[in-house]
């Protein structure tokens, strides 16, 4: 059970993916990837990394169950576990994934550049920020 309360299922990173894809491409689904989208601080408020993600993105994403984040829109998923459990850290691969895709403008990442870069905390105080290992 993860901290919402909702069972958690066992699966990869790549089913992940595989599922968040079908949320915006299977007709069957597909209502409920237009409701996380069109009401996306229901599902995560707009402060939130996914839900400000998702408004930039605009497409479903969600954090949840120790360091998982997930993204979807017409078809393309991206999704990223953090080994330590640290949904900061997937949220940022999640940017640096869709950054590297050329699937976020510019001005999206100039307003996602806070979850990007995350501080880096010493004593309680920010130290520095995230920098993920080959971004530029």
């Amino acid at each position: 059970v993860d901290g919402c309360g909702a069972p958690t299922l066992v699966g990869t990173v790549r089913s992940l993916a595989r599922g968040f894809a079908r949320l915006t491409t299977d007709p069957e689904i597909r209502p409920i990837a237009d409701a996380m989208t069109a009401y996306g601080a229901l599902v995560a408020d707009n402060v939130r990394p996914d839900g400000r993600f998702g408004i930039a993105w605009g497409g479903p994403s969600k954090t949840g169950a120790e360091g998982i984040f997930a993204a979807s829109r017409n078809g393309l998923a991206i999704a990223a576990k953090a080994a330590g459990g640290d949904s900061a850290i997937a949220a940022a691969a999640v940017i640096e994934a869709a950054r590297r895709l050329g699937a976020l403008d510019h001005g999206a990442l100039t307003r996602l550049d806070d979850i990007a870069h995350p501080a880096v905390l010493g004593g309680g105080r920010p130290v520095g920020r995230l920098e993920l290992a080959g971004s530029a």
